[in-house]
């Protein structure tokens, strides 16, 4: 560990009872927040950064020099941000975006300057390990994509300096959840910034806890660290994209629910395809079918919930469906033998295991599809959960069947469902 970052880590947990000190006597606040919170918070973080790039840094070899400036210009940066944080909370003003005076404005410029530093340092440390050969490809992975992540969470920051502040349709302050105090009304970069810059504890973590499982090769072991980190990125991206369209974490809309669905699929086949190889087509055959008849059974027993038949059944399984049929076309692209311009060409295009799947995957796709369809338009034409169930059914079994049995009940037992005045 350099001595540099360890005196860091010393120092962090000294003014960190500081904070905690100015969080018990001191009632100011800043923001709509106490005022030794932020403080608090950052010595936190720092502390657990400062050890966290000390122990990356054992891992570069045979560039001992390169090392040791990575790691000074790190502490030497992280000492003068957090002094300042701490300066401006002992003044009662705000340390980020805040260029009221003359001495806020440079006070502002010197932290942006050492976080401009910081995040070089963190780039030249991802570039060296991506190019540095390990015994353990986990851990090297784990290395590589942690602080990638860390270097993008960082990055977040610069959204934040363009905003000049973290709250995205509402100045900063206001509700928050506790002890982060993430907006709840607006969006609020600071939780994308948060879980980007730890990237770096929790891949190392993913890939020791990949060491501790029975039977997993190591090349296993590295597909799944790599699988974790690709979620991990992509799960920093979506809290981005949230917060930029001004909606809070805990306020999800459909489009971000969608989105959310969509990434915990896609992790779950990334760890599937790490632990068990390629899968066959008679392996994920049953999981398609599992996913949309989870479905089936939620529109059944939900049928007039919105976030059941729009959300779910009308857009996120069908969505995930979908994806899933792009990549069993695309994966076939080439190899395929007919077409669909005779029968015997369509016999011999599904004689393709990998094509036939894709063909039952289009209709489950599209069958629960119409099936959320028919709910909706059963709740808007006031029609009964009586007279849908049995179309709903038909639609599963017969997919076309169960659509013109709709078209009939609908018209038998639905009225025309209310439009809104045209303004005049």
């Amino acid at each position: 560990m350099p001595r540099s970052l360890l005196a860091v880590f010393w120092a962090m947990v000294v003014l960190t009872l500081v904070a905690v000190a100015g969080l018990a006597l001191d009632p100011r606040t800043i923001t709509g927040a106490p005022a030794w919170l932020k403080p608090l918070k950052f010595a936190v973080s720092t502390a657990i950064y400062s050890l966290s790039f000390g122990w990356l840094l054992r891992f570069i070899e045979g560039r001992d020099r390169l090392r040791r400036w990575l790691a000074r210009l790190t502490a030497a940066m992280l000492a003068v941000e957090l002094l300042l944080i701490f300066l401006q909370a002992a003044r009662g003003v705000g340390s980020h975006f805040n260029v009221t005076t003359r001495l806020d404005f440079a006070i502002f410029q010197v932290m942006g300057a050492s976080i401009a530093a910081l995040w070089v340092c963190q780039i030249v440390a991802a570039a060296v390990l991506l190019r540095q050969r390990f015994a353990d490809p986990a851990l090297a992975w784990s290395l590589r994509l942690g602080i990638v992540i860390t270097a993008l969470g960082a990055a977040v920051g610069w959204l934040m300096a363009v905003h000049m502040g973290h709250t995205i349709g509402a100045p900063d302050g206001g509700p928050g959840l506790p002890l982060t105090n993430w907006s709840t009304a607006h969006g609020d970069l600071r939780t994308a910034h948060f879980f980007g810059l730890h990237g770096l504890q929790v891949l190392p973590l993913v890939a020791w806890a990949s060491g501790r499982l029975r039977g997993v090769s190591l090349q296993q072991r590295a597909q799944l660290v790599i699988a974790a980190g690709l979620s991990y990125g992509a799960f920093l991206l979506l809290l981005v994209a949230q917060a930029l369209r001004g909606q809070a974490v805990t306020s999800l809309d459909g489009a971000a629910r969608i989105a959310l669905v969509l990434w915990a699929g896609a992790t779950v086949a990334l760890v599937g395809r790490a632990l068990l190889g390629r899968p066959s087509a008679d392996l994920v055959f049953p999981a398609a079918n599992a996913l949309a008849l989870g479905g089936w059974l939620l529109l059944a027993a939900f049928p007039r919930r919105r976030a059941v038949t729009a959300a779910i059944c009308g857009a996120a399984i069908p969505a995930l469906l979908s994806a899933l049929y792009l990549c069993l076309l695309v994966s076939r692209a080439g190899h395929a033998q007919g077409g669909f311009g005779s029968l015997a060409g369509v016999r011999a295009l599904f004689e393709d295991p990998w094509l036939l799947l894709a063909g039952w995957v289009h209709y489950l796709a599209f069958d629960l599809f119409i099936g959320a369809w028919e709910a909706r338009d059963a709740q808007r034409r006031g029609v009964s959960r009586w007279a849908l169930l049995p179309c709903l059914a038909l639609t599963f079994l017969v997919g076309p069947v169960g659509l013109l049995c709709w078209l009939g009940a609908r018209r038998l037992f639905g009225r025309e469902p209310l439009r809104a005045p045209s303004p005049s």
